[in-house]
């Protein structure tokens, strides 16, 4: 039982590190030696618990996003209404990116790469999220609260968003040039800034009384 338990310390680890060390200079960037050097372990130990490179990149893309449909799946079938259950995933969006910071940073990387290096595994669990985004927007449609509008771009205005938000954060702040108003930022997106963007949603797709 404490190998056990050492292994999924070590495999936690490693994971930890390679998320960070992706979020920062993306797939082709990243070296085995770097995630080793940050996890406190050597290239064999990566090797013997996770697998190549590529694997280890599976396994990042695959918890965060597999994460992004659980969560969201969880607290909108407690919910009844279309407009509740469109809150509930916007929100829910949110909260996973504020407990995965590294996730804006390397959804960008890959989409900048053409999406070479995104993993089949990840893709299925990001198709989950956008088909529960679609049964959302079809119910409000047909209850009349919604009008008839493309999934695909209401989830780019919610992930896009969130994401830019989050990873230009660092620049609004470092350059003078910015306004005050832009310059000043929550940390979280799961305060005010999820009100805002659940709010503009809204207004995008609710037909007018």
């Amino acid at each position: 039982m404490a190998k056990k338990n050492k292994r999924y310390e070590t495999s936690s680890k490693i994971l930890k590190a390679a998320t960070q060390v992706f979020s920062e200079v993306g797939f082709a960037g990243a070296r085995v030696d770097e995630i080793a050097q940050r996890a406190g372990v050597n290239k064999a130990t990566i090797y013997y618990n996770t697998g190549d490179k590529k694997t280890l990149y599976a396994r990042v893309l695959q918890k965060i996003s597999g994460e992004m449909y659980a969560h969201p799946s969880e607290n909108i079938e407690k919910v009844l209404t279309p407009v509740g259950q469109l809150k509930a995933y916007v929100r829910n969006i949110a909260n996973v990116i504020d407990r995965n910071p590294a996730l804006p940073n390397i959804i960008l990387w890959e989409h900048a790469s053409g999406g070479k290096n995104f993993p089949e595994e990840a893709s299925i669990e990001i198709a989950k999220m956008i088909e529960m985004l679609i049964n959302i927007l079809k119910e409000g449609e047909k209850q009349d609260i919604f009008i008839k509008t493309s999934p695909i771009l209401i989830q780019f205005m919610i992930m896009g968003s969130f994401m830019l938000y989050k990873t230009s954060n660092p620049i609004r702040k470092m350059h003078t040039a910015f306004p005050r108003e832009v310059k000043k930022s929550e940390s979280n997106l799961s305060g005010t800034i999820a009100d805002e963007i659940e709010k503009y949603i809204l207004k995008a797709v609710k037909k007018e009384n």
